[in-house]
């Protein structure tokens, strides 16, 4: 990907806020409102820097916007046995003398089980998920983001902590029921004071029922997303808050990659229930799917594209069909269920694509990139090679 610069005043930078609360407790808006003691200059270049799934051939996860003498350290994990979650990311962001900095932490799932016990121990994780039982926000951000992450920074002390509204807002995300809260941390970095807000929201509680021989099962998940910090060195947070919210909220995830996590997950989801169905024990399972899928990596990535093509060829015969037979109606309503919608593909002459992005993309080997910028071009800055052509709807 093409890196961009441009010059931006920090007055453009600054989102919409409004005065924090004057004590402790109040829900704020996400940046709150700060003092500007002292300002960094008012003007900067910056970059767009695109954050790389190695594990995935390389695929653009998504892009963050930091100044152009910034560095960025990001590291994507996939772990196939957690059929759940099996995916954790981790970026930092900081300037050469790391006086400042933006940390996004990994989206953690947290589940228990109802009326029945579950099969692992508080705190323990199973299939990705962490078994936490009617878990707060309160306590997934103290033990699964602050301890881990700065427990073991000198002279650690929790300043203050406060509900936050607006987060999602902040991060151009649609609305999700849920709670979010930040906690003011100071501690002791290279021998110097440093402070850090870490942000944090805890969906609403989402409940599956699981009905079997011995009558329903309900599993409970709570999410924690959007988990990270801004912070800097020798009492300038406040000032930098600024810039540095504007770095935090310019996290983009890429859609191409967001449709492979789909697709990759799915197919897990589908290998575990067939080694679940064959008689293994869900640890077993998940070892088993791990090991055999960590194996054949490059056949799981050749593959899914295979079955990509092969579900583009298989959409269109059937729609094929469907319009010799009169059905055109009822495919229109399946598309509506599935909430895809027709395009025209230059190289498979059909495929359905998602009808949440108004621009498809793709290459003729099964890959797809879609979005609702217009301006979107996926041939830009690839170099060459890869010919991506633009569907239209049919």
């Amino acid at each position: 990907m093409t890196r961009i610069r441009w010059t931006v005043t920090l007055a453009a930078m600054t989102l919409a806020t409004a005065v924090a609360a004057a004590h402790v407790g109040r829900p704020v808006p996400w940046p709150p409102a700060r003092a500007a003691a002292q300002m960094p200059p008012p003007q900067m270049q910056f970059r767009v820097h695109p954050i790389i799934d190695q594990q995935h051939g390389g695929l653009v996860a998504g892009t963050v916007t930091v100044p152009v003498h910034w560095g960025v350290f990001s590291r994507i994990e996939w772990s196939y046995g957690d059929v759940s979650n099996p995916v954790r990311a981790m970026i930092r962001t900081n300037p050469p003398d790391g006086s400042a900095w933006v940390e996004y932490f990994p989206v953690e799932l947290f589940f228990w089980l109802e009326p029945q016990a579950a099969f692992v121990a508080v705190g323990a994780r199973s299939g990705g998920m962490i078994h936490a039982p009617h878990v707060r926000l309160q306590d997934a951000m103290q033990h699964i983001v602050i301890k881990p992450y700065r427990g073991r920074m000198p002279n650690l002390q929790v300043v203050s902590s406060r509900p936050v509204h607006g987060l999602l807002e902040a991060f151009r995300l649609p609305p999700l029921p849920g709670e979010a809260m930040a906690v003011r941390l100071r501690y002791m970095a290279g021998g110097r004071m440093a402070d850090e807000d870490v942000y944090g929201m805890l969906t609403a509680v989402n409940r599956i029922p699981y009905t079997g021989p011995r009558g329903t099962t309900y599993e409970n998940q709570r999410t924690l997303v959007l988990a990270h910090g801004v912070g800097a060195i020798d009492g300038r947070l406040d000032s930098m808050y600024p810039l540095l919210g504007f770095i935090a909220t310019s996290l983009r995830l890429d859609p191409a990659w967001e449709e492979h996590r789909g697709h990759v997950k799915r197919l897990l989801a589908a290998e575990f229930n067939r080694l679940m169905q064959q008689g293994y024990d869900r640890i077993q399972a998940a070892g088993q799917l791990s090991r055999t899928i960590s194996a054949n990596n490059d056949a799981l990535l050749s593959s899914m594209q295979s079955q990509r093509q092969a579900q583009a060829q298989r959409d269109a015969a059937r729609r094929a069909a469907s319009a010799q037979s009169g059905g055109g109606g009822s495919d229109e309503f399946s598309q509506y269920i599935r909430g895809t919608q027709r395009m025209r593909d230059p190289y498979w002459g059909e495929s359905e694509q998602s009808n949440q992005q108004r621009y498809h993309w793709t290459d003729g080997s099964g890959n797809y990139r879609s979005s609702n910028d217009p301006s979107f071009n996926p041939n830009v800055g690839t170099g060459g090679g890869v010919n991506w052509q633009r569907m239209d709807p049919r």
